[in-house]
């Protein structure tokens, strides 16, 4: 230990400056283009700082603009967000190199966010699109199962009446028939 000590300061090294470094890198392109990158920091750190991103991402999967709109509604995505940008804030102030100048990435983020917003919009019309159409061959569907519930319906109708004719017209009968034997 001692020698790797001494070696290691030879070429102006730690233990410190071996041990694993982590960031964690979390996709905000729906949101902002780009994606989030937090500080490096120590093992254990990073895995405190990827567990909080996780978190404040949620459920929310990568994927195209519609297949996060699959996932959650367009203001389940912007509340996500919301704690995606603020967790992330956080974090920078807790650990970042620069820990007083957030305001100037909050400000970058929120204006990557408002210049996402036409393409959000977009997707989101695609979406919507996309939405009641199945809601329209739903409908489609629904009123044709019911036409055909209908029809088998009237035709379970007739052929009760046709019972009850046939059985009228036995009973007429036999009426008949045992008049004609008295």
């Amino acid at each position: 230990r001692f020698a790797l000590q001494s070696e290691l300061e030879s070429v102006a090294l730690t233990f410190e400056a071996l041990a694993p470094q982590l960031t964690t890198v979390v996709s905000a392109s729906y949101w902002i283009g780009e994606r989030l990158y937090t500080p490096r920091v120590g093992l254990d750190t990073g895995l405190q700082i990827w567990w909080r991103m996780r978190l404040a991402r949620g459920r929310v999967y990568m994927g195209s603009p519609l297949a996060l709109l699959r996932q959650m509604a367009p203001q389940e995505l912007d509340q996500v967000w919301r704690q995606l940008l603020e967790t992330y804030m956080t974090i920078l102030q807790e650990h970042g190199p620069d820990q007083t100048d957030c305001g100037a990435e909050r400000a970058r983020l929120e204006t990557l966010f408002e210049a996402r917003r036409p393409l959000r919009e977009q997707s989101e019309q695609q979406w919507n699109a996309l939405v009641m159409a199945r809601e329209e061959r739903l409908q489609r569907s629904w009123g044709r199962w019911a036409s055909q519930s209908q029809r088998r319906e009237r035709a379970a109708m007739e052929r009760e009446e046709g019972r009850q004719r046939r059985h009228a017209i036995l009973e007429r009968r036999s009426e008949h028939l045992e008049r004609e034997w008295m």
